[in-house]
């Protein structure tokens, strides 16, 4: 897995503060433990977070929590599944 953050909150207006939605890049090569390849970028686990008031990143408890985005070959796009 292989980590890529983006800023979804204060990128083009820092008034609002900092947010990052973390995703954790899944793939693998059909070796075991898995039993079959998943290309990057077709398998992302994102996290969001929030800045508190002291300045630190935490997971966000509020709204959405963890997205699973899976690349659907048959249908030829993103399949998202949110949790709160």
């Amino acid at each position: 897995m292989k980590p890529t953050m983006v800023n979804f909150a204060g990128f083009h207006n820092s008034d609002k503060g900092a947010a990052f939605f973390i995703f954790e890049i899944v793939s693998s090569h059909g070796v075991p433990p898995w039993a079959f390849t998943i290309p990057r970028g077709d398998l992302l686990f994102g996290h969001f977070t929030n800045v508190t008031r002291d300045k630190r990143l935490v997971s966000n408890k509020e709204d959405l929590v963890i997205e699973l985005i899976a690349w659907d070959p048959g249908r030829q796009f993103y399949s998202i599944i949110s949790t709160n």
